[in-house]
């Protein structure tokens, strides 16, 4: 059964309260109903194991929606490119040949890129350090998303799929304005993001021309000439598709990330030992992390499911979307003990942060090291860290591309012990 005792879910995940702090009602729908159908439409699976199984059988049991099934769901798309954009993005999962150049770019950014880049992340991190150090030394506040993660990602990201430096700017501007337009889904909003989703696409088409001419070792060249080996894809709508992907939700991802970390670091003064240890505990810190306090709320892209499919006692019916439940799975009891407690000598193993399955995040080994290097870089020259006040929380929680994150998160120097 999977009836709905009547409860908004997504309304509630909405609340301030629950960007605040979204565990108390994630609880309750993994304890009560662990498939749940929204007032959207669409069914939230909570449990570690079901989440867990329907991630692992994605592409049997369950399947990504194609370009179709997106557009009944967001039919407002028809109008407005930068959602047209969106769609294409997610769809291309479905088609051939995205899969081949997913792995690619996951063996990619795991064997070589992730050590290319780690070098340029302790650069850009250090340069950033030295920028507020003197405010916060001084006793000032300083925002920690505003001028450290969100700039930092975006650089790495930029660096990785080979934006020059003279068109960061622009484009991560362009970026925001996409993704900020598809979130508000505001007429004003979406025209400004339509004209951004424009300039973006135009600019990676020329990126993509650029590297055919003119090879350089960097991703962007490896997605083309992976591509390119394949004579039946008549245009570069994949390298699109996957690039609006990873913009979408790896770049404001990886922010959140570090947000957490920086989060876990104010509120967990007794384990920070674990940042002062060696590269093991600085990555057992990292995931716990990410397992106790979840940068993807909901996953991003809903299944479908081929056949009704039982979770216990509970059905998820053929023909419905689903989406999983991340951080209501990374604190299922069943699987972790005290799950409420942060403990990074906890085995970590079964957490879904990074998904699992087919569509394991192509990026986990990039968000791992980057968290790993700036959040020991930071705690060692600042150790004595509090937070200067609340967070700010984005508006549009987990319902568009899954993450919950911040805008503003103010951090300032303490006494040692404070």
């Amino acid at each position: 059964m999977s009836e709905s005792s009547g409860v908004n879910v997504l309304e509630r995940l909405a609340a301030p309260e629950s960007r605040r702090n979204p565990y108390p009602l994630l609880r309750w729908l993994r304890e009560n109903e662990p498939v749940h159908r929204t007032e959207a439409g669409f069914f939230l699976v909570s449990r570690h194991a079901d989440a867990h199984w329907a991630l692992g059988n994605t592409g049997d049991a369950l399947v990504v929606p194609d370009r179709e099934d997106l557009a009944r769901q967001f039919p407002a798309a028809a109008s407005h490119p930068a959602m047209e954009v969106a769609l294409d993005g997610f769809a291309a999962k479905s088609k051939p040949g995205y899969t081949s150049l997913r792995r690619m770019m996951s063996r990619d950014l795991a064997r070589t890129r992730v050590a290319q880049v780690g070098e340029s992340i302790r650069l850009r991190c250090a340069q950033l350090i030295d920028g507020m150090a003197e405010r916060l030394h001084d006793g000032e506040a300083v925002d920690f998303h505003q001028e450290v993660s969100r700039p930092l990602t975006f650089e790495v990201f930029a660096e990785l799929f080979g934006v020059d430096g003279d068109e960061r700017h622009g484009v991560s501007r362009d970026v925001l304005e996409v993704a900020g337009g598809l979130e508000a889904v505001d007429e004003e909003a979406l025209k400004a993001a339509d004209a951004a989703s424009e300039r973006v696409e135009s600019y990676f088409r020329g990126v993509i021309a650029d590297r055919r001419r003119s090879p350089r070792d960097d991703l962007m060249t490896a997605l083309v000439a992976a591509h390119d080996t394949d004579l039946e894809r008549p245009d570069d709508k994949l390298i699109l598709g996957l690039l609006w992907v990873l913009w979408m939700t790896g770049f404001d991802s990886s922010a959140a990330g570090l947000d957490r970390g920086m989060q876990a670091i104010l509120d967990h003064p007794d384990q920070l030992h674990w940042l002062r240890g060696d590269d093991q505990q600085a990555a057992a810190f990292v995931e716990e992390v990410l397992r106790y306090d979840s940068v993807i709320l909901l996953t991003p892209i809903p299944r479908i499911a081929a056949r009704d499919i039982e979770f216990g006692d509970r059905m998820l019916p053929a023909g419905a979307m689903a989406r999983m439940v991340i951080a209501a799975a990374n604190r299922d009891p069943s699987v972790f003990p005290d799950p409420d407690r942060f403990d990074p000598s906890r085995d970590n193993r079964p957490t879904l942060s990074m998904g699992y399955g087919p569509y394991y995040c192509n990026g986990a080994a990039l968000v791992r090291a980057e968290m790993s290097i700036v959040l020991t870089m930071i705690h060692d020259r600042f150790p004595d860290l509090v937070a200067a006040g609340e967070p700010v929380w984005t508006e549009a929680i987990g319902t568009a591309n899954g993450i919950r994150g911040v805008d503003h998160l103010p951090i300032r120097m303490g006494t040692a012990g404070q």
